[in-house]
């Protein structure tokens, strides 16, 4: 019994017990560290996830984030499909409320989009420190300064 416990224990301390949110919120946080100048500096106020059900229009621009926008024949039949079982899509936003005091202490909004597809949910955009991160910057940005702990090399939530 003492080991179930104590391995219990070791899962949560290790994230394993964390809600798909709460991962949701800490993937956002550190992708807000990598947009400003000194991560050190920055302050985190508060951060919430709002989930929905997907819409049509934002299933048709997730499926676009990593094709320019121009989907080839297999993407638009995948595309076609999704949209016919919308009602199993989701949707979530992870907002991230922070003062970055490496810019005169400016209190600033960060978002990160999410959907899940069937496969659990992927990150589709940031936005952090005035800029928009999607498709190929997204993915630029996370070479660039590493991968958060919680999302897998194909950007969903571990």
């Amino acid at each position: 019994m003492r080991v179930l416990i104590g391995a219990a224990g070791l899962m949560l301390l290790a994230g394993c017990g964390s809600s798909v949110e709460d991962k949701m919120m800490s993937v956002c946080t550190d992708i807000v560290k990598m947009s400003v100048a000194d991560p050190g500096a920055m302050i985190v106020n508060s951060s919430s996830v709002v989930s929905a059900q997907a819409t049509e229009g934002n299933v048709t621009r997730f499926a676009g984030l990593n094709s320019k926008g121009k989907l080839n024949d297999d993407q638009k039949a995948a595309l076609e499909i999704r949209v016919k079982n919308i009602s199993k899509i989701k949707e979530s936003y992870a907002n991230v409320d922070y003062t970055d005091r490496s810019s005169g202490a400016r209190r600033e909004k960060a978002t990160c989009w999410f959907m899940d597809i069937g496969s659990g949910f992927e990150l589709g955009s940031v936005t952090a420190a005035g800029k928009g991160y999607s498709g190929i910057s997204l993915i630029s940005l996370l070479v660039a300064h590493g991968r958060p702990a919680g999302l897998s090399p194909s950007n969903i939530i571990e």
